[in-house]
């Protein structure tokens, strides 16, 4: 089912636009998604487009179009993503290797990385498998 299109400011359809490119490219382009997915969530530019959440924007903004399957990621890996961003926001080493790291390894990398120990734990997630930093992080927390 097609929503009627409302009447979007041109600032709110370029974050629309940027989301709609990022999703049609693979996970290099996450620090783009995340950054557009950010801006919309912050902004609450999902309810300009009658839409309730973030999620639901994602789920049937996009339902008639070849990214649908793209954009109906699950509410938590959206989320993630977001907070994965927030923190390469505050963590600049963190935020210039954002596409460098897999997705997996950036996701275990931010729940112990910190401004003091982002070259440590960047430097692990570009040469470790997400095995062994989830085993190196193990090992941390039993000391």
């Amino acid at each position: 089912m097609t929503r009627p299109m409302p009447v979007v400011p041109a600032a709110i359809r370029a974050n629309d636009e940027t989301i709609a490119q990022t999703l049609r490219v693979s996970e290099q382009t996450d620090s783009q998604l995340a950054a557009a997915l950010f801006e919309n969530e912050e902004n609450s530019y999902y309810r300009v487009w009658g839409y309730r959440s973030l999620v639901a924007y994602l789920r049937e903004r996009w339902e008639d179009t070849g990214l649908a399957e793209t954009a109906k990621m699950k509410a938590r890996v959206i989320q993630r993503l977001i907070r994965e961003y927030r923190l390469a926001r505050e963590i600049p080493a963190f935020m210039d290797a954002f596409d460098l790291l897999s997705r997996s390894n950036r996701r275990i990398i931010a729940q112990v990385i910190t401004r003091e120990n982002a070259e440590e734990w960047i430097a692990a997630g570009l040469n470790m498998t997400a095995r062994e930093l989830v085993r190196r992080i193990q090992a941390m927390a039993s000391e």
